[in-house]
């Protein structure tokens, strides 16, 4: 049986706490009360590497020091320690006004592995800094949560970059967090931030991308332009007309392009007065394109300009837009194009001829270059010479049969040629009235001539024009090549109309 005086000679170990070395306590007295915030932040390194039981609770008591690097120092250090009693207090610093700090406070607690910190670092996914989003969203991923509704996965695919995934789960609210993405210079692939607004098809992502025109970053400009022509406000041309002088050359392609897709008339002024002249390839290429979508008597004549580039590709790209616009004008120029050195601009122009008229052998415009095809005949270039003499013996060929069906052609086939040919004219009419009853009449004549100028109709800028031009194709039995997946979703809009 134990005394009790060997009791009170031997204490209970077990309720004993031991007091820190002398120089621990020492480094702990100078973390708190130095004024110096360098020795405080070297400190905190000395402290916490002794791995001492008071290092945690000291560190802990010092958590709100005055200055933020010294924090910042503090909550790092308490995640390399690892020990359960910093998990509420790092939790606290979650909300600390500098951004480091909230920073290393997610990566400790990813460290310590407590959960308990989930709903705290959730709130950081909405954050002001993308940098803080992203730790957090981090810290999340290693402490295995899940996003419980689309509004979190929403928050947290921003938070990790995975801008397009953010508007699949929740479109609506992305705008808002997309835009301060965008505006945030600081943030990265913000240029990716632009291309997810335009594709979320809403008004309210105009206003921050117009705003984004205006950015330093070209590549976040040319995103905004694109994204600006996915939603396509015509109210945003103004701003874009001023990019068309814009110093990078992505700019200004993009400008153009989104311009011809608005249909807006004021790029004809500056695709010919310096754009078609742009020592830009991919600038020169997408003004020509504009040209055919906008569609006027101006852009025509600067299609047959393009015609003439130095640049093959643009040749090409200027004879496929002038088979966009139904102009009997444009038949001499691109068969003076038939006879070009490249082989696709031929093939370019020899569709396009087909496109404005069928027989534009016999037309008067194939006529009227007659004898420039003669002379390009004997051409040094022997593709244009030779291209120049296949033209010729097909325009002479067409014409002998003309002749040979007018001396056969029956008086109610004449007739029937003269109302086609006028109802054709009568669908360039300026009154829409006159066009949709041009469409509607075309559609009663069982000749493939008519098909042409049906398919052109398509594109007409009033939509009930446009309508009629498909019933009459739907009532002729014709249908686009599948290919032709543009024709194909035009007609199916058109047919759907009331």
């Amino acid at each position: 049986m134990v005394s009790p005086e060997t009791l009170i000679q031997q204490p209970n170990l077990s309720n004993f706490v031991a007091f820190p070395s002398p120089i621990l306590w020492l480094k702990i007295q100078r973390l708190k009360a130095s004024k110096d915030p360098k020795t405080r932040l070297r400190m905190v390194e000395e402290v916490a590497a002794g791995d001492d039981a008071h290092a945690c609770e000291t560190l802990i008591e010092t958590i709100h020091d005055e200055d933020s690097e010294v924090r910042a120092a503090i909550v790092r250090a308490l995640g390399r320690l690892k020990d359960a009693r910093a998990v509420k207090p790092l939790i606290g610093t979650l909300r600390d006004r500098k951004t480091e700090i909230r920073c290393a406070a997610c990566d400790s607690l990813r460290t310590l592995g407590d959960t308990s910190a989930l709903d705290a670092i959730v709130t950081l996914l909405e954050d002001d800094d993308h940098g803080v989003r992203w730790h957090a969203a981090g810290a999340l991923s290693a402490l295995g949560w899940k996003p419980t509704n689309s509004h979190e996965m929403m928050l947290r695919a921003v938070a990790t970059g995975q801008y397009e995934q953010a508007i699949i789960s929740d479109a609506e609210k992305a705008v808002d967090v997309l835009a301060r993405v965008l505006a945030d210079t600081t943030a990265p692939r913000r240029h990716a931030a632009a291309s997810s607004l335009g594709k979320t098809g809403d008004s309210r992502a105009v206003k921050p991308l117009e705003k984004a025109l205006q950015d330093d970053d070209s590549h976040v400009r040319v995103s905004a332009i694109e994204a600006l022509a996915l939603i396509g406000n015509p109210q945003s041309a103004t701003l874009l007309l001023n990019l068309l002088k814009d110093d990078n050359h992505l700019v200004r392609a993009a400008a153009v392009d989104t311009l011809g897709r608005l249909g807006d008339e004021r790029v004809i002024e500056h695709i010919g007065g310096k754009l078609l002249k742009d020592e830009s390839w991919d600038v020169r290429k997408l003004s020509v394109e504009a040209l055919g979508k906008v569609r006027s008597d101006k852009a025509t004549q600067l299609l047959w300009q393009a015609l003439k580039d130095a640049d093959h590709d643009i040749r090409t790209t200027a004879a496929q837009s002038l088979g966009q616009i139904p102009d009997s004008r444009s038949i001499a120029p691109l068969v003076l194009s038939l006879k070009d050195e490249n082989s696709s601009v031929r093939q370019a122009a020899k569709a396009s001829l087909r496109q404005i008229d069928r027989q534009w052998e016999i037309s008067p415009g194939a006529e009227s270059v007659l004898a420039d095809l003669e002379a390009s005949v004997r051409d040094k270039e022997y593709w244009v010479a030779q291209s120049a003499a296949d033209t010729l013996a097909k325009i002479n060929d067409m014409r002998q049969r003309a002749k040979e069906a007018e001396t056969t052609a029956d008086p109610s086939q004449q007739r029937a040629e003269a109302a086609i040919r006028i109802l054709v004219d009568t669908l360039g009419d300026d009154d829409r009235d006159f066009r949709q009853a041009a469409a509607e009449a075309l559609g009663r004549f069982n000749d493939f001539r008519v098909v042409t100028p049906l398919v052109n109709a398509l594109d007409d800028t009033d939509t009930w024009v446009g309508r009629a031009a498909a019933l009459a194709l739907n009532h002729l039995n014709w249908e686009p090549s599948a290919q032709d997946m543009h024709r194909a979703e035009r007609i199916k809009t058109l047919m759907l109309q009331t």
